[in-house]
């Protein structure tokens, strides 16, 4: 049953003291195995850094090699047809700011030196769900109580958000740990907010919580990992005690390998999503600012914070509420960190869940970034990268063209052009690595395989990608599409 805010509602808690009891796992000092952990975590970030300069650099060296080898001797351009066809190639070097970017934040990230520590601050894992899909979202609560069980680093509670199956068929009951908020179908936010956005906004104003506690928002697909739980104790500790002022608000990586064996395509179009976490999203969130948008799930934020902005977007804004919001909370002051850890989602399971996906996320960044009631300074990096994402369809023919025509192109366009799609591969290679480490793979030999996979499907994932850009420009999306997981 859904309770309302007027009633007396005790989440169950437990006493930081008590939580030492039966976790001694962090101490005033640093101890033997801290400094080790510390060591540990500078060399994985110095072979990381290996890592990406070699990938670039050999990227970069291959793409001119075969470019040698299918054009020695490229034929210079004479007349306004040929030289308006080789200054097309432009579209290639219009992904050099944000291949840049990406390639600053994969520079620039750490690999994880978060020990384990108690908080007595209660977490709420709230999970929205329309409540339909119930074997993934009792998994999810499932999963949820695993870990929390594995690893009690915080008093929890699982707050489920549904906003269709009224009656809770097929959910596990409510418990100390669990509880759902049912939104009714008559409600309506005043700026007529839809789908995700009017759940949220609906959990906003009837849950129970405290101002003071802490929101772990997840998708109903999206499963904690110990690394994020722990991650999750760090970052609130520090805003809380290291932090005076406004808290930020935090967002890390997702991982996407939970389906491998029975989606491997998907799974792998999706390792540019974990790469680009490390590289972009660690960039901009070092930055303090959603220069690219936030992910709709994994944001862990205060009570107070979010109730601050709101997420009664308008239907313009009910697309993509998450980015939207984000560039809301900026013109109030708000900021953004990183969050030590990864939280596991599922990948897309059929083409048109693929493509519907991405022309939901293309169209809702779109209006975010031409129309949301903010700042433009805030906007400016997704207005850029929306541009240029929109430039893929031509950038697709032009390129199959190009292969077939030849022709030269300026120097300087072709080497802004290598190093973008030698980032591409390398921050792709970064996710799939990663994906493949947290799925448990440790054959050498079975991850270079991944990644020769990876390369040869390259054509089909970018095609699928620019596809879905010109499914969104000419049938732009009007309703949330819910990707079966």
């Amino acid at each position: 049953m859904e309770r309302h805010p007027s009633d007396t509602v005790e989440f169950p808690r437990i006493e930081a003291d008590e939580l030492t009891a039966i976790l001694p796992v962090t101490t005033a000092r640093p101890t033997p195995d801290d400094d080790d952990h510390t060591r540990q975590a500078r060399r994985e970030t110095r072979w990381h850094r290996v890592r990406v300069t070699v990938l670039a650099a050999l990227g970069v060296a291959l793409l001119y090699t075969i470019q040698v080898l299918i054009w020695p001797h490229a034929v210079q351009p004479s007349g306004a047809w040929q030289e308006a066809w080789s200054w097309s190639s432009l579209l290639w070097a219009v992904t050099i700011i944000p291949a840049l970017c990406e390639l600053t934040g994969l520079y620039l990230w750490q690999a994880s030196a978060a020990r384990e520590r108690v908080i007595d601050h209660l977490v709420c894992w709230r999970v929205v769900s329309r409540g339909i899909n119930t074997e993934a979202l009792c998994e999810t609560i499932a999963a949820h109580r695993r870990e929390m069980a594995a690893t009690p680093l915080f008093p929890y509670v699982i707050e489920v958000v549904v906003d269709s199956n009224e009656h809770l068929a097929g959910l596990p009951p409510e418990a100390d740990d669990l509880f759902y908020l049912v939104v009714p179908k008559e409600y309506t936010t005043p700026l007529g907010s839809k789908n995700k956005a009017r759940a949220l906004n609906y959990a906003l104003h009837h849950s129970p919580l405290g101002e003071h506690q802490w929101i772990v928002h997840m998708d109903e697909e999206s499963h904690p990992t110990r690394s994020v739980v722990i991650g999750i104790a760090a970052m609130i500790d520090e805003e809380e005690n290291r932090h005076p002022g406004v808290p930020r608000v935090g967002q890390g990586t997702i991982t996407y390998h939970r389906d491998w064996a029975a989606h491997p395509f998907f799974t792998l179009s999706d390792c540019i999503r974990s790469g680009s976490d490390l590289g972009r999203l660690y960039l901009s969130m070092k930055i303090g600012v959603p220069v690219f948008g936030l992910h709709g799930s994994f944001i862990v934020i205060r009570n107070d914070v979010e109730k601050a902005v709101g997420f009664d977007v308008g239907p313009r804004g009910s697309l993509t509420e998450d980015a939207w919001w984000g560039t809301l909370a900026m013109d109030q002051g708000i900021r953004c960190r990183w969050v030590e850890g990864h939280v596991a989602e599922q990948c897309t399971q059929k083409v048109t869940d693929f493509l519907k996906q991405r022309r939901r996320w293309f169209n809702g960044l779109a209006r975010t970034s031409v129309s949301a009631p903010s700042s433009f300074r805030w906007r400016v990096g997704m207005f850029l990268s929306m541009i240029v994402w929109g430039s893929a369809p031509i950038a697709w023919v032009y390129t199959v063209a190009h292969l077939l025509d030849g022709g030269a192109v300026n120097p300087v366009i072709r080497a802004m052009a290598n190093l973008s799609l030698a980032v591409y591969v390398t921050t792709t290679l970064v996710g799939l690595r990663l994906n493949l480490r947290e799925h448990g793979e440790t054959s050498r030999f079975r991850k270079i395989g991944w990644a020769l996979t990876w390369l040869a499907c390259l054509p089909a994932f970018s095609l699928l990608e620019a596809t879905a850009v010109a499914y969104a420009i000419i049938r732009p999306a009007r309703d949330f599409h819910v990707v079966k997981k």
